[in-house]
Formats: structure tokens, sequence, C-alpha cells
């Protein structure tokens, strides 16, 4: 099952809000909760992937399932496809001519590089890897709101600040009787 894929679409009007909030709560199962959802609530969260994050929202909900299903449909015939080269080619060793060293190596590669692929989709799919995904965003998003926060808080102290003295004027005139 591939994870949903999200984007975080920080907004100018809630900086203020992260900025106030207790970051270590994001280390703890009922805080990173609360603020995760709050990134969904407030719509800073995107989803683009196999998930939405607003079901509710669909306009032509049937178009989109049956997107869907034929998404799904050329998923599953690329997947049998490769599938049923890996079982053709082993076919042939099994009724034809035994295969040589580069042949049987290189359908090792193709079984290993399928293996690694699938491993990877797994390991992305954990628990702890989707927890640790939300809490690198949630604290990109306070980053963000500190970032903007400073650059805010220079422009402030540059407009603030009173102007500088004139340079002194030269008195051209005393300058000259001197040399």
């Amino acid at each position: 099952m591939p994870t949903p894929y999200f984007t975080l679409d920080a907004q100018l009007r809630f900086h203020d809000k992260w900025l106030k909030i207790d970051l270590q709560r994001v280390f703890s199962a009922e805080g990173l909760s609360e603020m995760w959802n709050e990134m969904v609530k407030d719509e800073e969260i995107t989803f683009n992937g196999e998930e939405s994050a607003h079901p509710e929202d669909c306009t032509d909900c049937f178009g989109t399932q049956k997107k869907d299903e034929s998404n799904d449909k050329e998923k599953k015939e690329e997947e049998e496809v490769s599938t049923s080269v890996h079982h053709s080619i082993i076919e042939t060793w099994d009724w034809g001519r035994q295969p040589d060293e580069t042949e049987l190596k290189d359908c090792l590669m193709v079984l290993v590089d399928d293996q690694q692929k699938l491993s990877a989709q797994m390991a992305k799919s954990t628990l702890s890897a989707l927890r640790l995904r939300q809490r690198l965003v949630i604290l990109e998003r306070y980053l963000i709101s500190l970032s903007h926060s400073m650059m805010e808080e220079k422009y402030k102290v540059r407009w603030k600040s009173p102007p500088s003295p004139p340079p002194p004027i030269v008195d051209n005139k005393r300058y000259a009787l001197i040399h």
C-alpha cells in the first residue's frame, strides 16, 4: 500500500500561532497528533498521492473513483507484465537450453531490484517512518515561522532606528585659507 505524499503549504496568517507552540510536544504521541491535525485543519498540509485531505470536498467523486480504478488497473497490469516476464524467462530455462552466467546474473539483478523496491516501499509505510515525517514537517513549519519572524524584526529595526545625523558641513572657505 503506497503511502500518501504530502507537502507543506505554510500560510502567513498562521506564523504567530506556530511561534507560540511548545515545540517539545512534537515528541509525544498526543502532541504530535494535535499539531498534525491542526495543520491539516488549517489546510497547511496538502496531499498529492493516493489519499486526499478532504474527500468530502470532491465535486465529481464518481469521476475520480473511475480514474483511481483505471490507475489501479494500469498498476496491476504493469505488475502482471513484469512478473510474467520473469516467469517466462525462467520457464524457457526449464524446457530449453540452460542459461549462461550473464543471463543468470541479469535475472538475479532483476529479482534483487524488485525485492529492494518492495522493501523500501514497506519501510516507508511503517508507523515510525510516518511519525518521523510528520515530526519533520511540523519542525519545518516552526522553522518557517521563526525565520519569517526574524526577518520581520530585522525589517522593523531598520525602519524604526532614528535617522543618522547629517554629515558635517565642510567650510570650503576656511579649508582653502588654511592651505
